[in-house]
């Protein structure tokens, strides 16, 4: 009988996958993992800590998400790194959204695509980066709506008089 009321739960039902990921080569794979992505990808991160870490990030890492037309939305810390970054939004294929820096200084970086929520963290020295995969449709719809959240918390700050 149980193989029965397996099949009950239909063939779309995967159990999660955690995958854990050491060191530098660790973080760059989880990287890699996100331009898998089959539509678009929502993002948090600090503009200024992955560019510190990874000098040709923009070279290597945005210019292949491009060439394969996987548009990315994210949230960054309203710091000049972060302003830099959204002024190349259009030829960058993105758009993002600054929040205040003293508020929200993001240390590692989450990624939200497919099925799919990757986090990079860079640590304090090589020896702790690390990228963690988690493959659930459950975990990825939660963080999606977490993330529309502060997208839109994020829209109401740019409509906001600057002070």
């Amino acid at each position: 009988a149980l193989p029965e009321l397996r099949s009950l739960r239909g063939a779309e039902h995967r159990e999660p996958m955690v995958s854990f990921y050491g060191g530098w080569d660790g973080v760059r794979h989880v990287y890699e993992h996100t331009l898998t992505a089959s539509g678009e990808i929502l993002n948090f991160a600090n503009s200024a800590t992955v560019r510190a870490h990874w000098e040709r990030y923009d070279d290597e890492y945005i210019a292949e998400r491009v060439r394969r037309g996987i548009h990315l939305r994210g949230i960054a810390p309203d710091d000049r790194a972060g302003r830099g970054v959204q002024g190349r939004d259009s030829e960058s294929l993105r758009e993002i959204r600054l929040v205040p820096a003293t508020d929200f200084d993001f240390d590692n970086e989450i990624n939200i695509y497919d099925n799919t929520v990757a986090i990079t963290s860079f640590g304090r020295d090589p020896a702790e980066m690390f990228g963690v995969v988690i493959e659930s449709r459950e975990v990825a719809e939660t963080q999606r709506q977490i993330f529309e959240m502060a997208w839109r918390y994020a829209g109401m700050l740019q409509r906001l008089p600057a002070q």
